[in-house]
């Protein structure tokens, strides 16, 4: 993950998020970014990136490097990570962002179920994030560990929700804590350690 600052054509000085994707040998594809200025809702793909050919995928949280207890995947980076902080802040938790339509990580799902780990399937609440998961569900038809984690109704995805919550703690002078997103964080942490 990387902070890139340029100038447009206009002149206007832009920020972005760039979250490098890779494929299966760990080559460099592409670049998702984000526009991170406020009020900015940029969201794009870096000149010659191949969102077919590979994914974004970074680890977060606490513990041991292969101690991974919950895959997220998500439609951006920027959701999967809003994920982990939301739901999942107590695990080292994996995310793979797919750049919205781009291909499943199912090399990644595959690892992670044979490992008997949570996959969070994390997409956005609209039409394209239900299709995303109609497709893992036609892939994955009997496993019980992927989960469909839908963002509440703070948004249209798990960004919105995370900066709503955190907007909503700001308002009431306090740090952020998620509120019931923190209970329902618990209750998938009681999931997980069933499943262990």
């Amino acid at each position: 993950m990387y902070a890139a600052t340029h100038t447009d054509r206009s002149g206007r000085e832009r920020v972005n998020a760039v979250f490098l994707t890779h494929d299966a040998e760990g080559r460099a594809v592409g670049a998702s970014l984000r526009g991170t200025l406020p009020g900015s809702t940029f969201k794009g793909l870096s000149r010659d990136s191949d969102k077919e050919a590979g994914y974004f995928s970074h680890t977060t949280g606490e513990g041991q490097p292969g101690q991974n207890r919950v895959l997220v995947v998500a439609e951006s980076p920027i959701d999967g990570l809003s994920v982990a902080a939301l739901l999942y802040p107590d695990y080292r938790t994996t995310v793979a962002a797919t750049d919205g339509a781009g291909p499943l990580p199912t090399r990644a799902i595959d690892d992670a179920l044979a490992q008997g780990k949570v996959v969070s399937c994390a997409f956005d609440n609209d039409r394209p994030g239900d299709r995303r998961w109609q497709e893992v569900r036609e892939l994955y038809p009997t496993t019980g560990n992927i989960v469909r984690d839908v963002p509440p109704a703070l948004g249209k995805d798990w960004n919105d929700a995370l900066r709503a919550s955190a907007g909503q703690e700001r308002e009431k002078g306090q740090q952020p804590e998620h509120g019931h997103e923190h209970a329902k964080a618990r209750e998938r942490d009681d999931r997980a350690d069933r499943r262990h």
